[in-house]
């Protein structure tokens, strides 16, 4: 007799392995008939959120894919983030700011700022108000934040708004 257990395991590895066969003649069609270019779905589960100004490099191309499904739209992420102005967005930028946005999350009790410039933060502080933070994340290194990503915890005030202003930086969360 097989167990129920034994059963699941079976049947999840057998639409696994049906799924990854699907997956590879679906890549292979896709090239065959010339439709390479960044698919609206892809076959293993996940689907294009924006095709990407540009890649890891400026010469390569890129898209940002999100898992399918319903998604936590209680927990703040990347993913579920709504862009209110700029240009589109590169890999560079949705890598660091996802970096940010998870630092700054690791710090809910206080008024906090994030700073992230090539995948590693270059400033991270905690105060009193959003503006002591941010000025003091910024006094950690500040050359580095030029062209980067700033996440704060709190709404952005005025006065952070504004100090933030006088900096080019690529993303604000």
């Amino acid at each position: 007799e097989i167990t129920t257990g034994l059963r699941q395991e079976l049947a999840l590895r057998a639409f696994q392995l049906t799924a990854r066969y699907d997956a590879i003649i679906a890549r292979a069609l896709s090239k065959r008939f010339g439709l390479t270019d960044y698919p609206e779905h892809l076959v293993f589960g996940f689907d294009r959120i924006e095709t990407l100004r540009y890649g890891e490099n400026s010469h390569q191309r890129a898209a940002f894919y999100s898992k399918a499904g319903p998604r936590n739209h209680k927990e703040p992420s990347i993913v579920g983030a709504v862009q209110l102005h700029g240009k589109q967005l590169s890999y560079n930028n949705i890598l660091d700011a996802d970096i940010a946005l998870e630092a700054v999350k690791e710090f809910p009790e206080s008024p906090t700022c994030v700073i992230v410039k090539h995948a590693t933060p270059c400033g991270i502080a905690m105060a009193g108000s959003l503006h002591e933070a941010f000025q003091d994340a910024l006094a950690c290194d500040p050359y580095s934040p030029f062209g980067g990503i700033v996440a704060v915890n709190r709404t952005l005030d005025l006065a952070t708004a504004q100090a933030l202003g006088e900096l080019f930086l690529e993303i604000v969360l």
